[in-house]
């Protein structure tokens, strides 16, 4: 008996421990990569069900060939469960190809943000915009946040 009582013990205990895991996530959009538009941004959302843990977040951008410069650079409102609104200009560095060849697509990632707290539950949502000084950009197909 004493060893059933311990096991269902052990077994209540690391349900406890699981449930306080954060839980990750990737969220990316498509844009189009014949001619994303600054007006065009993109919205991405992340349920938060931990306002406890420290998190990363990163920046992932998908990219061909056709994009013509070795950075992006990005304009990031957050908007967090509680209406509150911020906004900050990033860059992200995105490696050329050595082969010279098209339509061929890579992907980066770049951390953004360590070690914060998104201390409210609910929704976060990003809103992503390109903030080159043309109107539209050739070569960006999908642009995404990543949470760890």
């Amino acid at each position: 008996m004493d060893k059933m009582r311990w096991v269902v013990n052990l077994a209540i205990g690391c349900m406890g421990l699981t449930g306080c895991l954060s839980p990750h996530g990737i969220r990316v959009s498509e844009v189009d990569p014949t001619g994303w538009s600054r007006e065009e941004s993109v919205e991405l959302s992340y349920d938060n069900e931990d306002s406890l843990s420290r998190r990363t977040l990163s920046l992932v951008i998908r990219y061909d060939d056709r994009y013509p410069y070795d950075c992006l650079p990005l304009w990031i409102e957050t908007i967090t469960p509680g209406g509150e609104k911020r906004a900050v200009g990033v860059s992200i560095g995105l490696p050329r190809s050595q082969t010279g060849k098209t339509t061929k697509y890579y992907e980066t990632e770049q951390r953004w943000k360590d070690s914060i707290v998104l201390s409210r539950l609910g929704d976060y949502r990003f809103r992503v915009s390109h903030a080159l000084p043309e109107d539209e950009v050739v070569g960006i197909s999908a642009v995404g946040i990543q949470v760890k």
